[in-house]
């Protein structure tokens, strides 16, 4: 398995609290240039994650998937 897999796991269950529950975030893996993950192997390296739950990007998905949601919402009602 990936390393940056593992050490996202690993913080996930040690800092639970960075993944709030309803909430979107993105991490941002940053592998050592001489990681096998950069000549199509696992990666190997201890990278560093940056986890961040208030990126612009995160929030557009989220307003998507708040507005997907409400769509779906009014086709079923629609369809009732």
């Amino acid at each position: 398995m990936h390393n940056y897999l593992i050490k996202l796991a690993k913080l996930h269950r040690d800092r639970p609290d960075m993944f709030p529950a309803g909430t979107l975030g993105d991490v941002g893996f940053y592998q050592d240039d001489p990681c096998a993950i950069f000549q199509g192997g696992e990666c190997n390296c201890d990278p560093d994650l940056v986890v961040n739950t208030d990126s612009d990007e995160a929030a557009r998905v989220k307003r998507m998937v708040d507005s997907a949601a409400k769509f779906a919402t009014i086709i079923r009602s629609k369809r009732q």
